[in-house]
């Protein structure tokens, strides 16, 4: 699976939501996020589709979808194995129907969370992002440890994908135990690089004087018009919680 991290490298191509101030749109993505994790019934997970497909289209919706069939490629794997441990009614042998239906609640769950973040917050890039936690009261210890964590995963995802490349290349006939030792191999280079890299990048905020000269804020300025794309967010939020409180009695 591959991750598009081009939205924390720098900032991403405008979209229609750059007109909204950001604490809002990631107070309103993480509690909409939150909303559809809790919620177990379909009628509530629908409701939250429309709002989640206007965003799907508000950027460029190739690059977005083509993340979303390398994480359904996993999910889908994860939906087999849900419905052939899953407890319950059987139907074409082995299958559970409510491992089916587990399932399918899990990856309609994980494709509206996966886009709503995408396009609400890791659209915003790093600067901005760091801009919104200052302004929420995050101390800047805590800013800088899970903006660097973030920084320093994504760069050893990439670099695990190119080493990973790299073999299948040069010995695509590997098997058994020299291909176990040689992504040992593999594994122990990536991680005494990503260690190597955040030394570096630690060095490089102390040279700076902190996350202050690190990565400098744009000024906020909360309109009139954030104030109505809260409540939108609010009214969709209130509509799931009414119907999964209705299904659910």
């Amino acid at each position: 699976m591959q991750l598009d991290t081009s939205g924390l490298r720098a900032e991403a191509t405008p979209t229609g939501l750059d007109r909204f101030d950001p604490r809002g749109r990631v107070l309103c993505a993480l509690v909409l996020a939150f909303v559809l994790a809790s919620v177990r019934s379909f009628p509530a997970l629908f409701c939250g589709v429309p709002i989640v497909l206007v965003l799907f289209f508000l950027g460029e919706p190739g690059p977005l979808a083509r993340e979303l069939l390398h994480l359904n490629a996993v999910g889908a794997f994860i939906a087999l194995l849900l419905m052939l441990t899953y407890p319950g009614e059987r139907f074409w042998g082995p299958f559970s129907a409510a491992g089916l239906r587990f399932a399918a609640l899990i990856l309609l769950k994980l494709n509206l969370i996966s886009v709503l973040l995408s396009r609400m917050i890791l659209s915003l890039g790093v600067g901005r992002v760091d801009g919104v936690l200052a302004r929420l009261g995050v101390p800047e210890k805590l800013r800088i440890l899970l903006l660097l964590s973030t920084r320093c995963i994504f760069i050893l995802a990439e670099r695990a994908g190119t080493m990973v490349r790299a073999v299948q290349l040069r010995g695509p006939d590997l098997k058994g135990i020299p291909m176990c030792r040689t992504f040992a191999c593999m594994l122990g280079t990536t991680l005494v690089h990503g260690s190597e890299r955040s030394e570096r990048m630690m060095l490089a905020i102390r040279c700076r004087g902190g996350m202050a000269g690190f990565c400098q804020g744009r000024p906020l300025c909360w309109r009139g018009r954030d104030a109505l794309f809260c409540l939108l967010f609010g009214l969709n939020i209130a509509v799931i919680l009414s119907f999964s409180l209705v299904w659910r009695l």
